[in-house]
């Protein structure tokens, strides 16, 4: 090969001088690092505001037959309704039981004596006289 046509090769292919990105430089790598924190602090914040809220679809209202169901210290309060469906209720105060109810409160799903259960946390209820 002629040494003339091996210079040109040779001229047009350049290799990256070494540290011509910065890529090892400690201050750019703390720079990186400060930002992905100030990122993950504002992703975690705007998390943290959009948690569930209750919504007027969890907020539900039955009415039904409440008896307590259960042995000690798993007892709960059981509406059950017309159709057939039941409800563990969480009152924030006892409830003389057996009692005809209609119940206002957030509705959902939790765990009771090994099931999944619909429950309904009680805001309000009233005694129904038939």
């Amino acid at each position: 090969m002629h040494p003339r046509i091996r210079l040109r090769i040779r001229s047009r292919i350049r290799l990256p001088r070494a540290g011509a990105n910065n890529a090892g430089d400690p201050r750019r790598r703390r720079k990186y690092a400060l930002f992905a924190c100030a990122a993950s602090i504002l992703f975690l914040s705007f998390a943290g505001c959009a948690a569930h809220r209750e919504s007027a679809a969890d907020v539900v209202t039955v009415e039904g037959m409440v008896s307590v169901r259960g042995n000690e210290p798993f007892a709960g309060y059981v509406l059950e309704t017309a159709d057939g469906d039941a409800y563990l209720l969480v009152f924030p105060e006892a409830v003389e039981t057996p009692a005809r109810l209609r119940v206002t409160g957030r509705l959902y799903l939790a765990e009771w004596m090994g099931r999944s259960q619909a429950h309904i946390e009680v805001h309000a209820y009233e005694e129904l006289f038939d």
